[in-house]
């Protein structure tokens, strides 16, 4: 995904996410929780479903056409994802708050 676009996900604006990306500045604690919480596909398919409406919109979101690619690819994604993460789900999540 493009810096565009992933910050558009998370909400974040594009210089924001670049310098997160770049490792030129860290992430305060609220955007380093949601960053690490869409590594998970089911969270980011979550995220998608709850922002369609934003995200599909041409001006300030994605666009419709690379909206449903992004939704399509991360069911891809979860479709492969490894059983044991999604046994040890519980784990990761309480591992967000150390």
């Amino acid at each position: 995904m493009s810096k565009v676009g992933m910050s558009k996900v998370l909400g974040f604006g594009v210089n924001q996410w670049r310098l997160y990306e770049d490792g030129i500045n860290k992430p305060d604690r609220s955007s380093e929780l949601l960053i690490r919480v869409v590594k998970d596909p089911r969270s980011m398919l979550a995220l998608l479903r709850i922002h369609e409406r934003d995200l599909v919109n041409e001006k300030k979101g994605l666009g419709e056409k690379k909206y449903v690619r992004l939704v399509a690819r991360t069911k891809e994604v979860l479709s492969g994802y490894d059983v044991k993460e999604s046994e040890n789900y519980q784990v990761w999540v309480d591992g967000l708050y150390k």
